[in-house]
């Protein structure tokens, strides 16, 4: 059931990366048209801006593309939808939820699933850590559906790959054999590649890279997709 004048955002701070839940009342609108919303570690994130409580507009810095977002949202959606989803336009991520509180547990696991583990493993969060952000998010979004999918894996049998990102590349390895595989996210050419592909196939005990500047270098064929479509 859903509790009128009452609600939870739950969000990642765009600087450190933590998960955390703030509650949000109906209570704090009043005299004032503006709330702002920040992480343990001092970081603004997001701010809520309210017209005469008629309509609602979120605005928060986004982990995934590293850009600003605004989202609108009814005196009904944003008091009494079980949860609004604030949604990354570049990438399609889900940069934040707003919702019941009995509904926190649901939206932390699913806020855990759908924003890239890979950022959260990167130490240096500074705003000019990666070459584009932009980029890498959406690169880091696409190696993730093929992920879910089944179709990243290496050719000795491993689909357990280890992922680290760096400020121009994300890097997949098989611990089991040691193959690599770089994938570029420096640029737009290199998220065409990658949206192209099909599947990431790791060379046993080999080295491929997935890099505009050599197209078709290091990616699979039709032949070698586990999974059809």
């Amino acid at each position: 059931m859903s509790v009128i004048g009452q609600r939870v955002f739950v969000s990642r701070c765009p600087r450190c990366a933590k998960l955390e839940i703030r509650q949000v009342s109906i209570f704090e609108f009043s005299g004032r048209q503006t709330i702002t919303i920040s992480c343990s570690c001092g970081y603004k994130k997001a701010s809520v801006y309210s017209f005469r409580h008629r309509s609602y507009y979120i605005r928060m810095h986004c982990l995934a593309c590293s850009m600003d977002h605004v989202w609108n949202a009814s005196f009904a959606d944003f008091w009494k939808s079980p949860v609004f989803v604030c949604q990354c336009v570049s990438s399609g991520v889900d940069a934040s939820y707003l919702c019941d509180p009995d509904e926190v547990s649901n939206v932390i696991e699913s806020l855990d699933a759908l924003v890239p583990i890979e950022f959260l493993a990167v130490d240096d969060t500074r705003d000019d850590f990666f070459v584009s952000p932009r980029v890498m998010g959406e690169v880091l979004s696409r190696i993730r559906i093929l992920e879910d999918r089944g179709d990243v894996y290496c050719q000795c049998g491993n689909d357990e790959l280890k992922i680290e990102v760096f400020g121009d590349r994300v890097e997949l390895s098989c611990q089991d054999c040691g193959s690599l595989c770089i994938v570029y996210a420096e640029n737009a050419e290199d998220l065409d590649v990658v949206r192209d592909i099909d599947c990431i196939l790791l060379s046993e005990s080999g080295f491929s890279c997935v890099d505009s500047r050599k197209f078709g270098h290091g990616l699979s064929t039709p032949q070698n997709k586990r999974h059809s479509d």
